[in-house]
């Protein structure tokens, strides 16, 4: 690889990963200033199977499998890599901890989205209703409309 991957690692994800994928879980919270932590690891969302873990030089890529409705809620971030927008980061924490690092990294990213500047309650719903999860719906019903 050239020293733009050095640079740049999310550069060859596209090349490495072949399906749809997006930049999530731990590493999207930290672009979206919703952790204070820093992984040393990217995560990778994807639609399809995937290892679980890619090594490349010092970089580990971790991969979590995620529903199809997840996809609506990215932005891109690069030419070819997409990264979850904050609403879909958010409530990715809510549905998949274990990619936060577990369930108290997770409910550090969600209570930071809370107080966050740019939280959107409408679209958070809808992206929770697409999903078809009923307990996140519940959740944010819980949380919201109290």
């Amino acid at each position: 690889m050239s020293d733009d991957f050095l640079l740049n690692p999310y550069a060859f994800l596209p090349r490495l990963i072949q399906g749809r994928f997006y930049i999530g879980g731990w590493s999207a919270a930290v672009f979206w200033e919703l952790t204070n932590d820093f992984p040393l690891d990217i995560w990778v969302m994807s639609e399809g199977a995937l290892p679980k873990i890619y090594r490349h030089e010092n970089i580990v890529i971790r991969s979590f499998p995620v529903s199809t409705d997840a996809f609506e809620g990215t932005v891109e971030k690069e030419k070819g890599v997409l990264i979850s927008d904050i609403h879909q980061t958010a409530l990715d924490a809510l549905r998949y901890p274990m990619a936060f690092g577990g369930i108290q990294s997770a409910r550090q990213v969600w209570e930071n989205y809370k107080d966050h500047p740019l939280k959107d309650m409408k679209k958070m719903m809808s992206y929770a209703k697409k999903s078809g999860d009923k307990k996140v719906v519940s959740f944010l019903l819980k949380e919201f409309c109290e």
